[in-house]
């Protein structure tokens, strides 16, 4: 009984702080700086693929699923199937309605790319916008993520965009203290977003490798192998790491450099009670993610979507 009444004080404790926490001032220019930068981003990867190719995709590609991706013996998975992808994804329309041709996906990509001008510069109209904008990024990544593409790159960007559609953009005759409530609210709220996506990559990389496995990651000779593809077959062109004459910074990357990420991931939450040190995440994850960039793996947008959260100037009284 003891034990038990100490876990449930300290889950009170714990409750109490995040509650507090939660509705920190922030600067006054952060939820500007958080819309700008989503537009941004969105208006990049809008315009970096031409959606009309989805026309001509065939029907049994159109109509595939993730889970095919992978093997049904390695993973056990809930999303990703269907019908449950053709609903989240709003595909479930092409169960009836024929899938459309290349220029109304041309429609959609410009329209999209409107919206997400129109969310930078229109505060008042963030939450409408941000509900006709991820019902349509919705639909056209679907597409995408039927190829396994995108998803780690879009996650950060839309899941904050998802924020926004269950905040007010204004709301009549608010006093300055709700409205600076409201946004702490919507700031804490995305930067939640952040804390599961790098908390739960590392937990699942602890819990689906082995010990053994956590400090095999070779990515030096991953990198080498890439390089010599590229220069002998052609392939995928990743730059060279190189130690700059610190050869003795390979063994320790090799063995340590992905353990060491892995339970960096799980000091996630952290971020949400000491904000402060969201510059050493940021920082952090901005060399995390281009030495993956070593690999083939770079996730561009993630080195620009911490903006969102990095905050520029303290606020007054944070």
């Amino acid at each position: 009984m003891a034990e038990r009444s100490v876990n449930r004080n300290i889950f009170y404790v714990l409750l109490d702080r995040y509650c507090k926490t939660y509705t920190e001032v922030i600067p006054a220019h952060q939820i500007f700086q958080i819309r700008l930068v989503i537009g941004c981003l969105l208006v990049y990867k809008l315009l970096s693929r031409d959606f009309s190719n989805i026309a001509y995709w065939s029907e049994s590609l159109l109509s595939s699923s993730p889970f095919s991706i992978y093997s049904p013996i390695d993973y056990v998975l809930v999303t990703g199937i269907n019908p449950i992808f053709d609903i989240v994804s709003l595909h479930f329309v092409h169960w009836i309605l024929p899938y459309p041709t290349g220029e109304t996906f041309k429609l959609l990509q410009y329209s999209a790319c409107i919206l997400a001008i129109l969310f930078v510069m229109k505060a008042s109209w963030s939450r409408w916008i941000a509900i006709g904008l991820t019902l349509i990024l919705a639909y056209l990544w679907g597409f995408v993520y039927r190829l396994g593409q995108d998803i780690d790159s879009m996650f950060l960007v839309t899941g904050a965009l998802f924020c926004f559609m269950f905040y007010p953009g204004q709301v009549k005759e608010e006093g300055a203290e709700k409205k600076m409530a409201r946004e702490s609210h919507l700031y804490s709220s995305i930067l939640m977003i952040f804390i599961l996506y790098y908390f739960f990559s590392g937990f699942n990389k602890i819990i689906d490798l082995s010990p053994m496995d956590w400090f095999s990651y070779e990515v030096v000779n991953i990198n080498a192998s890439f390089v010599q593809s590229y220069e002998v077959l052609g392939y995928l062109w990743v730059p060279r790491l190189d130690f700059f004459g610190f050869d003795f910074l390979k063994g320790p990357l090799q063995i340590f450099g992905a353990v060491f990420t892995y339970f960096w991931h799980l000091t996630a939450p952290f971020m949400f009670f000491k904000r402060k040190n969201i510059i050493w995440y940021w920082m952090f994850y901005s060399l995390f993610h281009l030495l993956t960039g070593f690999v083939g793996i770079l996730f561009a947008s993630n080195f620009i979507v911490w903006l969102c959260v990095l905050q520029v100037r303290r606020a007054e009284n944070g």
